[in-house]
């Protein structure tokens, strides 16, 4: 029923520009929903709808309608892209953030950090911020921001950052992963790399990323779920560790 509501709220869209965001659209998943859904199931919706336009109080019972669908449609929509399991380039790039680093030494390093929440809770490499003296975060628009460093995990080479945000993108967080999965390694700068999943080893995944430099990056899944985040650490040649999200209540030194 959710699927029929859905693809009924995107046929109105069409004929309404304030029915619901166009963020929210995907013309893979639309695809997908019309292959599923049952055309009389969805035409006696329809037939409905369109009754209830033609009422004595028309547009008050439409906008309520539209109401009720759009709130719907919004929670649904995630859910739904999960199953269909394709990765969003853009939205998991809109999540990511470039942190540059000055060293007390005078050097200058780059690394990823990924959003958590949407008012600034950031997860980053605890060795980028080795030695310190300046640091600065830029999201995908260009725009730079104060930081504020939390707490760090050596061990799992993780840490906290905190800048002043509001409405932000942010990640949605997984954790069932198997060997031999498709999973997706998404720098700050757009960088993608196609990896599997070789081994699974306590709060790490291994993937097999046939590449000689190490690098920073959130790892994602089909269904942009953000599943660990890299580390550089080598555990075989051409191989990256990366730590999942259950290891993010280690995060809790001090720098």
């Amino acid at each position: 029923m959710k699927k029929i509501i859905l693809v009924l709220l995107i046929t109105l869209r069409l004929y309404s520009s304030e029915t619901i965001d166009k963020e929210i659209l995907d013309t893979d998943l639309i695809k997908n929903l019309l292959q599923e859904v049952d055309a009389d199931d969805l035409l006696k919706i329809g037939s409905s709808y369109l009754k209830l336009m033609r009422d004595e109080d028309p547009k008050g019972k439409a906008i309520e309608v539209q109401d009720k669908l759009t709130e719907m449609a919004t929670k649904t929509l995630k859910k739904m892209k999960l199953k269909i399991r394709h990765l969003n380039i853009q939205e998991a790039q809109d999540t990511m953030y470039e942190v540059k680093v000055l060293t007390n030494e005078g050097l200058v390093r780059s690394a990823t950090a990924v959003a958590l929440n949407s008012t600034g809770k950031l997860m980053t490499s605890y060795r980028a911020l080795a030695h310190y003296k300046k640091i600065s975060v830029i999201d995908t628009k260009g725009n730079v921001y104060d930081v504020r460093v939390g707490r760090v995990s050596a061990i799992n080479d993780l840490a906290y950052l905190y800048i002043n945000s509001k409405n932000a993108p942010y990640v949605t967080l997984g954790s069932d992963v198997k060997v031999g999965e498709h999973l997706y390694i998404l720098r700050y700068d757009g960088l993608l790399l196609s990896v599997r999943a070789s081994q699974m080893k306590n709060n790490y995944i291994i993937l097999n990323a046939k590449v000689k430099v190490q690098i920073s990056g959130g790892v994602f899944n089909e269904g942009n779920e953000l599943v660990a985040i890299l580390t550089p650490k080598d555990i075989l040649n051409k191989t990256f560790q990366s730590v999942r999200p259950v290891s993010f209540t280690t995060v809790n030194e001090k720098l």
